[in-house]
């Protein structure tokens, strides 16, 4: 088809005058849009450039790989957005509906349909299992798809050999494999588990969750088989060692985790929690790697003070480490968090969470010396008795002790004290803590108790009187020298209301809980969103963040994609949350 003639001269854009008749603009606004190849058009406007270049035939169709895995991430994103609309199987919807639009975006959107897996709810009645079935025969069938697969999420299952063995096949598809956001199969029978087989061979594997729940301690046979899972994973750059036990513990050696974390040349991140003294002791944590970034130690009884403190005083750790969560390790002495601060130069996210509040030592040390950091900028200090350190710490932040500090997070600061050097806040409150919060008459940690307590304490200190300002009006509108205050001011005659000679007005302004020139904000939001408690744990990935007060997930069919009557959908499934796309580094 041939290509009409474009005319030479757009039409004349026209406005018009104050007298209602047309007036012609000026040539400035068509010559901005005048193209240097064509210069011989005068008065070319945009919208006549645009008509007279079209967009070329096949365009879309070429568009590089690059754009096309911009689309595809924008579109999962919208999905991502409309939690309470929206689920993984509409966010393939749409993309598998962008794959048929030609050759070109196939090529470029199905890669991207791969790369993360979700396969969340129950099966269709009659077909059940067979999800992971299909896509084990697709992945067999093109291995350039496998290739493409970094996360892979599977629906809870019962520890049921055939499934387990299935899944292990899937698993073997994908040997690109990065990380697997569950379920997080428990180590209960030994290290020859199928699942853990195949998850050993995966060379690119990043972060790995052992649920350690032996019913008896390992033996050497055993132990040595246990760190031979990790030889392939040269990669890994986040561990989580976590005893399932009733009352803790996972069965393995102080001397296995020894001789297994140094094998790990890319570890990064690392989590201990809930191992028992003859399982992780001082001579385990010697022996972490230097590398780490971010340590995290929870309900480890076989861990002093004493040798946190060595293994801190390290070249490794003292430079590299800029994230330390310590939960439940009950610190007894003040000058510990004091030789912390100290010693990690690079330390910028602290968590400290244990029932006693640590205590000054009998040497004393003035309080606004006793804590201090240049580079910490975020804080969770939540001991649930309150003591002595919390009024240090508070003394410090005041006196600028932290210049970097930003935020800090006291789910158990009972008197305000830290609240009262932080920003003022006009309100803390979220919609669900009345209902939420429950009569207590002990020291809590629950946030919407804690909540209710900062808000009681904003509104407190608002109905007290902060400034009195005493409005006097002027003796005479042309009185100079009583007006001159007024003068400096755009219109300021017109600011006193009052009439001449009227009596003085007195307006009294509330106080606020806080520090106006403090830079660190006072926050009482929880790591998993509607949670009431403010550190997220291992458990809450085990539940998919269903705990106290997380809500429900809902339930999709497809409204989003197929609402409106237009029929189609899918079978009911539930929502998958936010905390369950972040990985393992959401415990850090």
């Amino acid at each position: 088809m041939a290509r009409p003639k474009s005319r030479s001269r757009c039409p004349s854009i026209h406005s018009t005058s104050s007298s209602g008749s047309p007036k012609k603009t000026s040539s400035t606004w068509a010559r901005l849009f005048r193209s240097s190849k064509d210069k011989h058009r005068t008065e070319t406007c945009g919208a006549c450039m645009f008509m007279d270049r079209p967009v070329p035939d096949g365009a879309a169709q070429r568009l590089p790989p690059e754009v096309l895995d911009c689309i595809a991430q924008h579109l999962r994103r919208l999905h991502i957005d409309s939690p309470g609309e929206s689920c993984e199987s509409c966010a393939l919807a749409d993309l598998t509906a962008c794959a048929r639009t030609c050759r070109n975006w196939r090529d470029g959107i199905c890669p991207n349909l791969y790369t993360r897996i979700c396969i969340a709810g129950a099966e269709t009645p009659g077909r059940n299992g067979t999800r992971i079935l299909q896509l084990q025969r697709t992945l067999a069938a093109r291995p350039d798809y496998s290739a493409a697969v970094r996360e892979l999420t599977l629906p809870e299952y019962s520890p049921d050999p055939l499934v387990e063995k299935t899944i292990a096949g899937l698993i073997m598809r994908c040997p690109n494999l990065e990380r697997m956001l569950g379920p997080y199969p428990a180590l209960t029978t030994g290290p020859d588990s199928v699942v853990h087989t195949a998850l050993s061979t995966r060379t690119k594997l990043k972060e790995h969750l052992w649920l350690l729940n032996l019913a008896a301690p390992m033996q050497y046979r055993d132990s040595e088989a246990f760190i031979r899972l990790h030889q392939s994973w040269q990669s890994l750059d986040t561990l989580v060692l976590h005893g399932g036990g009733s009352g803790g513990g996972g069965g393995i050696s102080s001397l296995a985790i020894s001789d297994l974390l140094p094998r790990l040349p890319a570890l990064r991140s690392l989590m201990v929690s809930r191992l028992q003294d003859y399982e992780f002791d001082d001579n385990a944590l010697a022996a972490l790697p230097r590398g780490l970034t971010q340590l995290r130690l929870e309900e480890l009884p076989g861990t002093t003070e004493r040798g946190l403190l060595e293994y801190l005083a390290r070249p490794g750790p003292a430079v590299t480490l800029t994230t330390l969560c310590l939960v439940d390790l009950e610190l007894l002495l003040l000058s510990t968090i004091s030789t912390i601060f100290t010693t990690l130069t690079k330390l910028k996210r602290f968590t400290l969470l244990q029932t006693a509040a640590p205590q000054p030592s009998q040497h004393h040390v003035p309080q606004k010396h006793l804590l201090a950091s240049k580079s910490l900028e975020y804080l969770h200090w939540d001991p649930l008795v309150p003591g002595p350190a919390t009024l240090a710490l508070s003394l410090a932040i005041h006196r600028q002790c932290f210049p970097a500090l930003r935020s800090v997070r006291a789910p158990s600061d009972h008197h305000g004290l830290l609240q009262a050097v932080c920003r003022p806040r006009a309100s803390i409150l979220q919609p669900r803590d009345p209902r939420a919060a429950r009569e207590n008459t002990s020291y809590s940690r629950r946030l919407p108790c804690a909540r209710l307590a900062a808000e009681a304490r904003i509104v407190e200190a608002r109905s007290r009187v902060f400034m009195n300002v005493v409005l006097t009006p002027p003796a005479s509108p042309n009185d100079e020298g009583v007006y001159s205050d007024w003068k400096e001011w755009n219109g300021s005659k017109h600011l006193w209301r009052g009439s001449v000679g009227a009596q003085e007005k007195t307006v009294r302004i509330g106080g606020f809980m806080g520090s106006v020139g403090s830079a660190v904000e006072y926050g009482l939001r929880p790591d998993v969103r509607g949670s009431w408690e403010a550190l997220v744990r291992v458990a809450d990935f085990g539940k998919r963040f269903q705990g106290d007060g997380c809500g429900e997930r809902g339930v999709c069919t497809g409204g989003l994609v197929h609402g409106g009557g237009r029929g189609g959908g899918h079978t009911e499934r539930p929502r998958r949350r936010e905390e369950e796309m972040r990985g393992l580094g959401f415990l850090f």
